[in-house]
């Protein structure tokens, strides 16, 4: 008896993934091994703080503004954008994760349920 497509494709799923997975590492452990034996100049560290939120920003705009590929950046049929300003405003004054992320998904529902989106 041979080997069945689905136990083959089994296989080259996981070799697959194990692979990503060791390139994603070596990617990730050699600028931090090269990175931590040099003293970097002053105006590197203060860039590299910078990093972060220039990250962020370019994953969350996009989820933010676009609906089917459209930007749309009317509040009354973009849900999303009053559920993020609620959450920016929850997240300055209390500094608590969780009550941000429930405050902002409490909008977007409410909001959702009202018909806004």
């Amino acid at each position: 008896m041979g080997t069945t497509t689905s136990e083959v494709d089994l296989v080259y799923a996981w070799v697959l993934m194990i692979g990503m997975g060791l390139i994603t590492f070596a990617l990730r452990f050699g600028p931090l091994t090269l990175f931590s034996k040099i003293d970097l100049p002053r105006l590197a560290h203060q860039s590299f703080r910078l990093v972060i939120p220039a990250v962020f920003a370019a994953l969350v705009m996009p989820v933010l503004v676009l609906i089917n590929g459209t930007p749309i950046l009317n509040p009354l049929t973009n849900p999303k954008l009053i559920a993020a300003v609620v959450a920016v405003i929850v997240a300055w004054r209390t500094n608590h994760m969780l009550l941000t992320l429930g405050a902002g998904m409490l909008v977007i529902w409410g909001l959702r349920w009202v018909g806004i989106g």
